[in-house]
């Protein structure tokens, strides 16, 4: 600030300026803690949207599924649980790239 203006400025007393810089910083205490509710408002409908998306999804889905079940029933079959798995030899199956060929 020039010269000039401090001039021109009154001079307060040393209570005024602290009553000034007091009311200001209780101001921008006021609009911080008003900027964190916002936000934090913010993020509950944030969560409470991501939330019903995904409800939404998983029904999507799960009609997906039962409309291909009815219509095919190998996907039928794959909602059952699976046995016979310990009885299969997938080991032909994972081999390592390289590994075992001439």
């Amino acid at each position: 600030m020039p010269r000039s203006a401090l001039k021109m400025m009154p001079r307060s007393s040393p209570f005024q300026t602290f009553v000034e810089v007091l009311c200001e910083e209780l101001r921008k205490s006021r609009e911080n803690r008003e900027l964190q509710d916002n936000v934090k408002q913010l993020q509950g409908d944030v969560d409470k949207f991501q939330d019903s998306l995904v409800a939404e999804a998983m029904e999507r889905a799960r009609e997906v599924y039962e409309r291909a079940r009815v219509k095919n029933p190998i996907v039928d079959a794959s909602g059952r649980p699976v046995s016979c798995l310990g009885r299969m030899d997938f080991s032909s199956h994972w081999q390592e790239p390289g590994v075992g060929r001439p």
